[in-house]
């Protein structure tokens, strides 16, 4: 039984891993097709590129742990070594 906990921690985090990736891949290609049309001095768009990403990262972390258990194999692993 602990190999299958192991195994299940190590696709989650995959899984999380994986899936924040694309969201980073596909949130970047969507930013940089809508700068162009943003006029600016280039650290007006570095901020706005910092605030974009971390929005993104938050609703991906709210989504993720709202809809699927990854978050909470992670933290069940925690608490048994916390114990």
């Amino acid at each position: 039984m602990k190999t299958d906990k192991k195994y299940r921690k190590a696709v989650c985090l995959f899984y999380l891993i994986g899936s924040y990736l694309l969201l980073l891949s596909l949130v970047e290609a969507i930013y940089f097709l809508a700068i162009p049309s943003l006029e600016g001095s280039k650290a007006i768009r570095l901020f706005l590129n910092m605030g974009w990403l971390y929005f993104c990262a938050y609703v991906y972390y709210r989504l993720t742990k709202r809809y699927t258990d990854w978050w909470s194999v992670l933290e069940d692993e925690k608490q048994i070594k916390n114990s």
